[in-house]
């Protein structure tokens, strides 16, 4: 099978090893709550910085006002933003040499500004649930998933947020490599996703679903 080169900054983001939250709540059960949460359960996450102008501490972690005071690029930011707010905030991301970011929101009319302020950084997304990176221990998600996720052979990419949830949340035995709610893929791609997966060991099957249409 003919995959694509696997890009160095697509391997950063999926192994994502250093993390910025940004909008990281104490709020429980709130978007931000949730997705600092994943990150903190996250074994192979090895520093994470939460980011949020309103607050000291999140999950007894000191909160930085921005993207911009967080030292040195990550491997991965988690955009938990309004859709206004996400062209700045991928600039920025761009700017600072972050290898990735993980876009929840739709990002309704600014998709085409979107792919022009990410000049390089890979984006999971927008409109997506995130991934789950079961060999590297990573949780790039904002919604409370079953935790451990048991590593196995299964590589999977769904456009759907529901099929991603379904088959994490499963009770048949299904063991995944990586799992990943693409979303528009509007700069990273199911072809990527498939690169990466293949270059794991764990990976023996892969399954692509796309929405109805």
């Amino acid at each position: 099978m003919t995959t694509l080169p696997l890009r160095p900054r697509l391997r950063r983001m999926l192994e994502g090893r250093t993390v910025a939250v940004v909008g990281a709540s104490e709020r429980p059960d709130s978007f931000g709550w949730r997705m600092a949460t994943e990150v903190v359960r996250s074994p192979g996450v090895e520093r994470a910085w939460m980011v949020n102008p309103h607050r000291d501490s999140v999950l007894g972690r000191p909160c930085l006002t921005s993207l911009a005071d967080v030292p040195d690029p990550v491997d991965l930011v988690l955009l938990g933003v309004p859709d206004p707010a996400l062209v700045h905030q991928v600039a920025l991301a761009a700017d600072r040499g972050d290898a990735g970011a993980v876009v929840f929101g739709a990002a309704r009319d600014v998709g085409e500004e979107l792919v022009a302020a990410a000049a390089g950084l890979e984006l999971c997304g927008p409109g997506c649930m995130g991934f789950v990176n079961a060999v590297r221990g990573v949780r790039a998600i904002g919604y409370l998933e079953r935790d451990p996720v048991s590593v196995g052979p299964i590589a999977l990419v769904t456009h759907s947020g529901s099929v991603f949830s379904a088959m994490l949340r499963t009770h048949r035995r299904l063991e995944y490599s990586l799992v990943v709610s693409s979303g528009q893929e509007l700069v990273t791609t199911t072809a990527d996703y498939l690169s990466y997966a293949l270059s794991l060991p764990e990976t023996d099957l892969f399954a692509g679903i796309e929405p109805l249409r």
